[in-house]
């Protein structure tokens, strides 16, 4: 017996069921890294340096007494914060009528300029006998551009009698390094 022509095809069968899911295949190599991403916000970027003298330091009359230094600030932006405690320590003594005791941060108590702070007390003046104390605060902002050693001095000034002796002490200095500062005059 001999095979036929072959027949014309037949109608498409029915889709069968989903095969079992199959094994996961191997890693593929490590990618090529991406670009640089784009600069971040500036961090917090404060910190603070104190300094204190808890002791007395005479203030000598008529005489610019360093009662403080806060050396070697690196260079950067600041707020910087001082007080001490003026003390008169003898209560007998005629300090004249415009007798004072003046304190500066950054700068000298016999001038004053724009880049210091002063803050003064008339404590001991007149020939009534008093003694007594007050508490000195200054305050500045500053942007420095090699290392620099900040100073709080102080002057006992009596223009007339006998000098009251004064001592100043529980002194603290502290700078804040910030991100920048803004400084401007205003006239009101």
């Amino acid at each position: 017996m001999s095979a036929g022509e072959t027949g014309p095809a037949g109608p498409q069968g029915e889709t069968g069921p989903a095969g079992p899911q199959g094994e996961t295949g191997p890693p593929g190599p490590q990618g090529p890294q991406g670009p640089a991403g784009p600069q971040g916000p500036p961090g917090d970027g404060s910190s603070a340096t104190e300094v204190y003298r808890d002791g007395d330091v005479a203030l000598t009359d008529n005489t610019n007494v360093t009662v403080a230094t806060l050396s070697n600030l690196a260079a950067g932006s600041y707020v910087i914060f001082a007080k001490t405690t003026v003390v008169q320590t003898t209560s007998s003594g005629g300090a004249g009528p415009n007798a004072f005791t003046r304190c500066t941060l950054n700068g000298e108590p016999s001038t004053n300029t724009p880049t210091d702070d002063f803050a003064e007390t008339e404590l001991g003046r007149g020939d009534a006998a008093e003694s007594g104390r007050a508490t000195l605060a200054t305050h500045v902002t500053i942007s420095l551009s090699t290392p620099t050693s900040i100073a709080l001095r102080c002057r006992r000034v009596n223009n007339s009698g006998s000098a009251r002796t004064a001592v100043a002490r529980e002194t603290k200095l502290i700078a804040i390094e910030v991100g920048s500062i803004t400084r401007t005059a205003v006239s009101g």
